[in-house]
């Protein structure tokens, strides 16, 4: 909170900084996407790549990549926002067998 330079950095002019804050288990697999571990989200590290390059298909089986709309994940425009409800929902994960 009073890491100024901090907060310049990251562009940051609210005066609660906790109730901006997000934590987020990254891990190296998907078994645990979506679950819970001591009050933290978990998603994987591949989740959040295809989250942030929007390539939602990619997860579909791969006879299937080719077939079917490519919808995207931020339909107006990416937001820091729109990411985070991306990541705490089962958006991703929606739709894909």
């Amino acid at each position: 909170m009073a890491d100024q330079a901090l907060r310049a950095r990251l562009g940051y002019h609210g005066q609660e900084p906790e109730a901006d804050m997000r934590a987020w288990i990254v891990d190296t697999s998907i078994e645990l996407d979506g679950q819970s571990v001591d009050g933290f989200r978990v998603v994987s590290r591949e989740a959040l790549e295809v989250i942030l390059r929007d390539e939602k298909y990619l997860l579909r089986p791969m006879d299937e990549l080719d077939e079917g709309p490519r919808d995207s994940l931020f339909p107006d425009v990416f937001t820091a926002g729109r990411f985070i409800a991306v990541v705490e929902s089962d958006e991703l994960w929606r739709g894909i067998c």
